[in-house]
Formats: C-alpha cells, structure tokens, sequence
C-alpha cells in the first residue's frame, strides 16, 4: 500500500515570504469626514497617496452635503415664513397649553349642563348620618377617657405625689370634651321639659305658647330653658353663718321700719331736711348690710372650698396609709 506525504528529510531551504503581506492597505475614507481641507488634499494630491477613485468618492460626498445645506437652508426659510404668517392671522395660534385648558374647560361645562340635576342633587340623609357619627365618636371620646381616669385613680395610691404633665392639644380636646357633655346634659333637660307624658296640668302648655310661640313675639333660641341650679350641701359651720346673716337682715329691717314708723308719726313736727337726712341714712346703712353680706357669701364659699379641697387631701392621705398597710401585710405573709 503507498503513502504519499508532503514531509522532506534532511536540510530545506526556509520558505520564502508571501508577497501580500509587502502590498500596502488602502487607505480607508470616511464617507462623512467632509471638513478637510484643501491644504490636505493638495498634499494628498502632490504626495500621490490618493487614487482617482478617492477623489472622485470625497467630491461626490462635498456635492451632497452642499445639497443638504441648500436644502436645508430653503426649509427653514419656508418654515419660517410659515410661522410669521400663522403668528400674524392669530397671535395665540401655538399656545397650546392655554388651549387644552380652554378644551378641559369646555368639556366640564358640556357635562355639567348635561348632568346638572346629578351634580347638584344631594344626600337627603347625609347630614344626619354624619351628626350621628360624630355623636358616638364623641360618646367613646367620653367613655374613654373616663375609664383612664379610673385607671389612673387606682395609680394614684403609687404615683399620686408625682408630677402630671399634659399637652395642650390633649387639654384643648379635654375642654371640647366638658362644653360637649355640658350640651348633651342642656339638651336632654330641654327634651325632658318638652314632653307631654307624665303632665298632670297645663302650665308648660301655656309657658310654650307665651314663651316660644314666634306669633306673639317669642323665639325659641332667646327663651330657651335652663336646667335648675343644684343644690349646695353646706356644712354645720356654714350653716351657722347663714343663719347668724339671716338673723342681721332681720335686725335691719326692724330697725327700718321702725324709724320709718316714727317717721310717719311726727313728719308734721320735723322738718324736711330732717326726714331727708333720715332715709338717706337708712339706704346708706341697707347698702352697707348689703356689701356686708356679699363679702361674708364670698368668704363663706372660700371656706367651703378649701374645707372640700382638706377634705380630699385627706381621703387621698388615708387611701395611701391602707394601700401601703395591705403591701406591708403581703409582704410580711
């Protein structure tokens, strides 16, 4: 069987270089690079590194873009043209934001004339839906807080020698709290009068109609009703002074009338500036009895508050005593 093969034995002379790889590359042009200048082509041209072939590529390629320029030129001549004509015939013709707006506008306008009755028609129940929730937010607002306030008097017996600190929004909402239960507390006074169950007579029937009938002259907002004041419960001591003051007007008045009554009897005897001078004295001495017994009320109700004010300072002391008598008694079991 024969083998051919390529391989030689023995010394080879070395191959010799292709001669492709001596050629020279042609120089690449670039189809857009039409800013050289002359200088460098006259160079080219002299030097002979350009063909024919490439000269005629890169005069074709100035010929089209002094084409484009003209072109482009002569557009922006006509649009601008355009543009003064349009501005000319209306000077607001490229606002277009301003005429979307207007566009919006007009839209709106065209659905509210077609849909007015809807747009205008309102909730027959809206309002009293939302005075109802408001009112029971408000009655757990109360209800709330009034169970914090029976939390914290359990804490008191620890912490009731500390220092509270509150915000002022919180103490505002305390506020609304108070004047909104001071209301509701008017109101179902007022609702309690107004009803005619369990009336035997027909007081309240005339009262209404004197009071609140707009037809002879009464207003149902200026002659409102108002809840009786409670009572005070006064101590011994208070009561003592009522009853020493009372005694006083008593006095008072005996002592009026009774130169009043001599008065009467001898007026034809005494001369006029005489009796003068005696009732001017007498109304002097009432007004005197009278501021006496307003600053003797006022100084009564000092003495009643700072009596309550001992008191709960010393219902608060002796809860403190037994609350630390059972921890001691717990601790010590």
């Amino acid at each position: 069987m024969d083998f051919t093969t390529k391989l030689k034995y023995g010394l080879n002379p070395a191959a010799k270089a292709s001669s492709s790889k001596n050629k020279k590359k042609p120089k690449l042009v670039n189809l857009f690079a039409n800013d050289e200048s002359s200088d460098e082509e006259n160079d080219d041209n002299r030097n002979g590194t350009m063909s024919e072939a490439e000269r005629a590529k890169k005069r074709h390629n100035e010929e089209i873009k002094r084409q484009q320029e003209a072109a482009q030129a002569k557009g922006d001549a006509e649009a601008k043209e355009i543009y003064e004509k349009a501005l000319k015939e209306d000077p607001n013709v490229f606002a277009y934001d301003d005429a979307l707006t207007d566009i919006k506008k007009g839209r709106e306008a065209t659905l509210r004339e077609k849909d007015g009755e809807k747009i205008e028609r309102k909730s027959r129940y809206i309002a009293q839906l939302k005075e109802a929730a408001d009112f029971r937010k408000r009655e757990q607002d109360v209800t709330y807080e009034r169970r914090l306030m029976k939390e914290r008097e359990k804490e008191d017996e620890l912490y009731g020698d500390k220092e509270k600190f509150i915000t002022s929004a919180y103490r505002k909402k305390l506020e609304e709290d108070e004047k909104w239960k001071k209301e509701e507390l008017e109101r179902e006074q007022r609702e309690k009068e107004r009803e005619v169950q369990g009336k035997s007579d027909m007081t309240s029937f005339y009262a209404n109609l004197m009071n609140r009938n707009v037809a002879t002259g009464g207003d149902t907002a200026t002659h409102s009703r108002k809840a009786p004041e409670p009572k005070l419960v006064h101590s011994p001591a208070v009561v003592a002074q009522n009853e020493k003051k009372e005694e006083e007007k008593a006095k008072a008045i005996e002592t009026i009338d009774q130169k009043t009554k001599v008065s009467r009897g001898d007026e034809n005897k005494l001369p006029a500036n005489t009796i003068e001078r005696t009732t001017g004295d007498d109304k002097r001495l009432v007004e005197e009895k009278s501021k006496d017994n307003v600053q003797k009320e006022a100084a009564v109700r000092e003495q009643v508050a700072a009596q309550k004010q001992v008191d709960r300072e010393e219902k608060a002391k002796s809860a403190r005593e037994r609350y630390l008598a059972r921890k001691r008694k717990d601790l010590d079991s």
